[in-house]
Formats: C-alpha cells, sequence, structure tokens
C-alpha cells in the first residue's frame, strides 16, 4: 500500500499511541493493590466525617477534643466557702481571722489553732463546728476529688506535737465525716508538727501562726 506524504504523520501518532498502550499494560500487569494502605485511607476518612465514616469505616476510638472550661469548678467551691465566711463574721468575729488561699490546682482553708481549739487541746470549739457545719455544701462538691486535712504546731517542747498535730487534725475529720456525709475514702490527714512553719517560731506572734490546721481541697 503506498502512503501518501499527507498521511504518514497519522501513522506516527498511531504508532506512539499504541506503544503508550502496551507500556501502561505492562506496567499494570506487574502492580499489586495494597489492602492494608486502603483500610488506612477509609478509617482517616471516617474520622475525619465526625466518626460515622464517609466509606462504612468502623466508629473510631478517638472522642471529641476536650474543652478547658471557662470556669473552673473550684471557682464555684471558693466562691461557697467566701460568702459562708461573709454571712458568719457578724456573728463569730473570729472568723475573719480565718484564711482561704486559692492556687492552680487546690483551695486552702487555714484555721489558727488559738481561735479553733481550746488551749493546749484537740478539743473544737462549738464555733468552729458551726462554722465546718455551713461550708458542708461546699465541701460536696462533685469537682473534689480529694480533702487532705493538716495539722501544724511550734516548735515549743513539752508536748508531744507529732500527736497533738495529728489529734487535731483528726477532730477536723471527724467533724466533716459526720455533719457533711462526705466518703471516707476522699480524706487523708497529714500530721506535720512542726516541719511546716509559716513563720519563724521566735516570736509568740510566729509560734501563734504556726499553731494551725489545714484543709486542701483538691481538684
Amino acid at each position: 500500500m503506498i502512503v501518501s506524504p499527507r498521511s504518514r504523520w497519522k501513522l506516527s501518532v498511531i504508532d506512539v499511541l499504541f506503544i503508550l498502550i502496551i507500556f501502561f499494560v505492562i506496567v499494570l500487569s506487574h502492580s499489586t493493590l495494597d489492602i492494608s494502605k486502603v483500610a488506612l485511607f477509609k478509617s482517616r476518612m471516617g474520622e475525619i466525617s465526625g466518626n460515622k465514616g464517609l466509606l462504612n469505616s468502623p466508629k473510631s476510638s478517638i472522642g471529641p477534643p476536650m474543652v478547658k472550661p471557662l470556669y473552673p469548678p473550684r471557682k464555684k467551691v471558693l466562691r461557697k466557702i467566701k460568702g459562708k465566711m461573709e454571712k458568719l463574721k457578724e456573728k463569730y468575729p473570729f472568723i475573719r481571722e480565718f484564711k482561704v488561699i486559692e492556687t492552680k490546682k487546690t483551695i486552702k482553708v487555714i484555721f489558727p489553732c488559738k481561735i479553733t481549739f481550746e488551749s493546749g487541746s484537740y478539743r473544737l470549739k462549738p464555733e468552729t463546728i458551726h462554722f465546718l457545719q455551713e461550708i458542708c455544701e461546699a465541701l460536696k462538691d462533685p469537682s473534689i476529688k480529694k480533702i487532705v486535712i493538716k495539722g501544724h504546731t511550734d516548735n515549743v517542747p513539752g508536748v508531744d506535737n507529732w500527736v497533738l498535730s495529728a489529734k487535731r487534725a483528726e477532730s477536723v475529720l471527724k467533724v466533716l465525716i459526720k455533719e457533711c456525709k462526705i466518703s471516707k475514702v476522699k480524706f487523708e490527714i497529714m500530721a506535720c508538727a512542726d516541719t511546716e512553719p509559716v513563720a519563724p517560731n521566735t516570736s509568740p506572734e510566729g509560734r501563734a501562726k504556726n499553731r494551725r490546721v489545714e484543709i486542701e481541697l483538691h481538684f
């Protein structure tokens, strides 16, 4: 067959297309499908689609993102405790000497022993018991994971400061368990004696500050 010069370029294009088809056939014949990669792709698509799966993937174990609350639970507890203190100050002026300290993870209520206990004793004064009863509602907040009661003394010899600090912490513990009906597993008590002073023990004022009981609320 005689091909005209004008048709020669058509034959060249056909030849090139035929060669490309053969090349792709050869490539496909040597390729394999990676099933694991396909499954991974389907899983990722399912997560993107809100754990329902665009490709019928199983529900992803990845949950919704954790959102930090704008108003931490401890703020609510702090507000309740301070509110009770304000209401009781008129009836019990000594409450003005109680301190409430907030940290990033705890709230600490500090009771000076000179107004909380009878002198040289671990017996709570009735006014202090009443105050503990009033803050029961705040202490029962479910956001509180642990309540640590610490007893502290000065370094004056004559009494066993370890025993005294333990007994004073235990006295507070018993009132909270009885009056607040809080589970015992939430509580811890610590006898610190004179190991954690907040002021020098060289003056009566400093020793008075060191004689205290602290209630630490952990969130």
